[in-house]
């Protein structure tokens, strides 16, 4: 027995001191691996570089939008025919869901690493830094980016990587978040904006996003490839594929050309989406906002809460397709409190009346301000902002009455889009007398949450000739 147990020892020894001494060997053919990349990518950056003039798609709309709406002097009288045959909604009680806190994290910090931290939208973090990230830069060109990605790539930087990973799913950032997250970091490492973008550049390439640098005269441009259109933010295409400049503030103005590489530093690298799958957790800055509407002469009050720190996080971001806005996730917090009021009133009722409600409280519950009105410039409102300011138009309504619409009633719907103007449509269950599309085989009736007074099944007598762009 002592002989066989010897045996097993000898064999798990060897077998471990195998695997220790495979382990390192392809640990070390990896390192040579990346330590050859990173060489060949600085090398390839020292060679032709091409300017690239910039575009801009500017506006969604062909037309101007109305500086003021049409709406009806009276709510049209209900046609009980349509109320027939409309079944009753029984909307589950809303619960409210509790989002867990932050993650507070110790940093461990070797001997010559200090804390760094920012405050990011009202949460404060932290990175530990070290003066070895220290880089110079006396010039702009192709040759100083080249030595600064050769110099950076030979740092430890992994412990940066691991820091920012964290955050990023501490406070579930999407890729606009992040972007901005390792920027503003940047900034305070550098305190210089080349520098802050050179330093961004490395640290989402290694972290895996299709991002590239270039410069014109005195600058240095942070450049990202994104998975959907962006507008009134500068771009070029290389091979077929667009590179958005990107800047905190959302638009880059008054650049003409850019100066930048062909080549990417990986083949798996991913395209940017700037999509909320989920609700960024930021620290709560409470917002109390109140509402009041009426429906047939019976006044409705609602209130919910927004997070002041999300609102200032939106006021800057890109505007993109609509789908990002119609499929954005809703904080736990304002989503509860706003779906809860609103389940009070419309539980019980008919469908089609559920709808008509629903329609009331966006088309009365805000003033109606263009965005060039409201921003100066073309803007596209998330159903937080919508919900914060006092005044919206036509797009904003329709993205917020859909978000209520799909998380009240469970209903499908659409957008209409037309040349100055976007509406929704709403698949009901049950046929009613009214306006309306259909779309891959299903009967979506015209709800315009901007025509005020105006029930399921109305349009807007300017549009009622007109053939809309549907959005789904």
């Amino acid at each position: 027995m002592k002989i066989f147990i010897s045996l097993c020892l000898v064999i798990s020894i060897g077998f471990a001191t195998s695997y220790d001494d495979w382990s390192k060997k392809k640990n070390n053919e990896y390192k040579t691996y990346k330590i050859n990349q990173d060489r060949a990518f600085a090398n390839g950056l020292k060679k032709q570089w091409k300017e690239y003039r910039l575009k801009q798609d500017k506006t969604r709309f062909k037309k101007t939008k109305p500086n003021n709406i049409p709406e009806k002097s009276k709510e049209t009288k209900k046609r009980e025919a349509d109320y027939k045959n409309s079944k009753k909604v029984n909307i589950r009680p809303i619960k409210q869901v509790r989002t867990k806190g932050l993650v507070k994290k110790t940093v461990k910090l070797l001997s010559k690493d200090k804390l760094v931290g920012i405050s990011f939208f009202g949460t404060t973090s932290q990175i530990a830094y070290n003066n070895k990230y220290n880089f110079q830069l006396h010039t702009i060109s192709k040759n100083s980016i080249a030595d600064f990605w050769q110099e950076f790539s030979r740092k430890d930087y992994r412990p940066l990587i691991k820091q920012f990973e964290f955050h990023f799913g501490n406070m579930q950032l999407n890729d606009w978040a992040k972007y901005k997250f390792v920027y503003k970091m940047g900034m305070k490492f550098y305190g210089q904006n080349n520098k802050a973008n050179l330093f961004t550049w490395f640290m989402l390439t290694k972290l895996g996003l299709d991002v590239k640098v270039g410069y014109n005269s005195n600058n240095i441009y942070l450049m990202s490839a994104i998975s959907h259109k962006l507008y009134q933010v500068s771009y070029f295409n290389i091979n077929s594929k667009r590179y958005y400049v990107l800047v905190p503030g959302g638009r880059a103005k008054g650049i003409s050309n850019i100066r930048t590489y062909k080549s990417n530093y990986s083949r798996n690298l991913r395209q940017l989406s700037f999509k909320m799958d989920k609700p960024l957790k930021l620290n709560n800055l409470k917002i109390l906002k109140k509402y009041s509407f009426k429906y047939y002469n019976k006044t409705h009050n609602l209130n919910t809460i927004v997070n002041k720190n999300l609102i200032d996080f939106y006021s800057s971001y890109p505007q993109s397709d609509y789908r990002i806005y119609f499929d954005s996730k809703v904080s736990n917090m304002t989503r509860g409190r706003l779906l809860a009021g609103l389940r009070k009133i419309i539980d019980g009722k008919k469908e089609v009346e559920a709808v008509n409600i629903l329609l009331r409280f966006v088309q009365t519950g805000f003033g109606y301000k263009t965005d060039q009105q409201q921003f100066k410039y073309e803007k596209v409102l998330f159903p937080e902002e919508t919900l914060y300011y006092k005044y919206s138009d036509c797009e904003d309504r329709t993205i917020l009455f859909t978000y209520l619409v799909k998380n009240l009633l469970n209903l499908e719907t659409i957008g209409l889009k037309y040349k100055d103007h976007i509406a929704s449509a709403v698949a009901l269950n049950s046929k009613i007398k009214g306006d309306g599309y259909k779309v891959n085989g299903k009967l979506y009736y015209v709800a315009d949450p901007t025509f005020v007074n105006a029930n399921i099944g109305e349009t807007m007598t300017k549009y009622k000739s007109k053939i809309p762009q549907a959005i789904y």
